[in-house]
């Protein structure tokens, strides 16, 4: 093949012969100083084919690409499709893929940067591979590539989709991709160091957070309504004949209304606690017991006899053992209802007058407890009050805060202890007329229940 017959594509596979014809049995003095002795033959220094000026006269081998010559060097003149000299260095050829280098994807230089994304080259095109660091594609739509943040993105907190919805939180944040609650429903906090509990804290009953995180409340004290208030007196009987004797002083309300209420706790089955007027007759008059088989609110009426002639007997669920318990007996023009914690759970017609026959017991007497045997001296009586007024009507959430009124006969526990061995051991807090007997078998202690501020 003549010189003038090669075309590019026979010097890039070494095809083309640059060697005239007729030169072929040439010894080397016969060949020129543009040329060299190969194989025989003289061949021109300016060809790639025997490696242009070089010593040697094997082809010029540039990877990907296609040979000159120039200053007696092999040098690239072209490369193959999708292939490129970047570097600028002829020995290595066209080293560079356009398609997949990402600092020279689709030309030379041309860097791959996709804003919050690792870029990769495809197909000589730049795309995002990942996200960056802390980023994430959560919309899907290609013109916004990796658009959330995921450590404070609130609707995609730490991952796509994760948005802040925490219990008792009004307003939520993302802080290094953990949820946290910035606002709290009132009377919520967030006490917890763990996120995403939410405002998992109720202030208002908390006692070692009350009305704030961290807020404790002292022992002799508990939290209502968000205060540290102190913990009502109560007394625990003993014994199975532990009895206190009050002085009915204001209890005969005939067919009036009335409300009797008191806090109670059952420590161990089937210990009972009971309170009602005319110990030593059951006539006329109103009890509250509870046990762990039951709680009864009863009036009862000279006859005995059934609701027509005057008789109400309630019953509700028994005591649950170590934990305090409201009851509360009230009558409601000629309607007796019996409420454990707030809730009616019986209720009944009643005629009955109640009247000062004698005293108001508070103990342990057999016909409190089930079969008629006396219990064995484990439950605890908390504030108890006798009101001539119908107090609740309906559903209510029971408390131990009870200011004395107008209505208010006798109450007790709420601001003064129990103090055995004295002349008034139990001090009536409405008015000091209904004075108390103590035939023993009590002990002081504080209640699971608040008082006052």
């Amino acid at each position: 093949m003549s010189r003038s017959a090669c075309s590019f594509a026979a010097l890039l596979v070494g095809a083309c012969s640059l060697v005239a014809p007729g030169e072929e049995t040439l010894s080397s003095g016969a060949c020129s100083v543009t040329e060299k002795l190969c194989g025989g033959t003289c061949a021109s220094r300016l060809s790639p084919s025997v490696g242009c000026d070089s010593a040697g006269c094997a082809p010029c081998d540039l990877p990907h690409g296609a040979a000159a010559c120039s200053g007696g060097k092999c040098v690239v003149a072209g490369c193959e499709l999708g292939w490129a000299d970047c570097n600028a260095i002829s020995s290595d050829g066209c080293e560079t893929d356009l398609r997949i280098d990402a600092t020279h994807c689709g030309a030379c230089a041309q860097s791959c940067s996709i804003p919050r994304a690792v870029a990769a080259c495809v197909a000589g095109r730049c795309e995002p591979a990942a996200c960056a660091e802390g980023w994430a594609e959560c919309d899907g739509a290609p013109a916004t590539v990796c658009e959330t943040h995921l450590p404070d993105d609130p609707a995609h907190c730490g991952a796509c989709g994760s948005a802040c919805v925490l219990p008792f939180a009004t307003q939520t944040a993302c802080l290094a991709g953990a949820c946290l609650a910035t606002e709290c429903a009132p009377g919520r906090a967030s006490c917890s160091s763990r996120s995403g509990q939410g405002c998992e804290t109720d202030v208002t009953t908390n006692d070692a957070h009350c009305g704030a995180c961290g807020n404790a409340c002292s022992k002799d004290k508990l939290c209502a309504k968000g205060k540290c208030a102190p913990r009502c007196h109560a007394i625990r009987a003993l014994h199975s004949q532990a009895r206190l004797s009050v002085k009915p002083v204001g209890f005969g309300v005939g067919p009036g209304d009335f409300t009797l209420e008191a806090w109670v706790a059952m420590r161990e089955p089937p210990g009972a606690s009971v309170c009602g007027m005319n110990e030593s007759y059951s006539v006329s008059s109103v009890r509250l017991t509870g046990h762990s088989s039951g709680v009864i609110c009863s009036v009862l009426n000279p006859k005995g006899g059934d609701a027509a002639s005057g008789t109400a007997l309630l019953g509700g669920p028994g005591l649950e053992p170590g934990r305090w318990t409201h009851l509360a007996c009230v009558r409601k023009s000629a309607t007796l209802t019996l409420y454990v914690d707030g809730k009616p759970v019986s209720s009944g017609p009643v005629a009955t007058d109640l009247v000062e026959l004698s005293p108001f017991s508070i103990g342990l007497p057999e016909w409190a407890t089930p079969g008629g045997k006396p219990g064995p001296g484990t439950n605890s009586l908390g504030p108890l009050r006798f009101s001539k007024t119908a107090r609740y009507v309906g559903p209510f959430v029971p408390n131990a805060d009870w200011p004395v009124d107008a209505d208010s006969v006798a109450q007790f526990l709420t601001n003064f202890p129990y103090s055995p061995g004295t002349s008034n051991p139990l001090v009536d807090e409405a008015g000091g007329d209904n004075l108390v007997t103590d035939y023993g078998g009590f002990a002081p202690e504080l209640a699971e229940v608040a008082c006052g501020d």
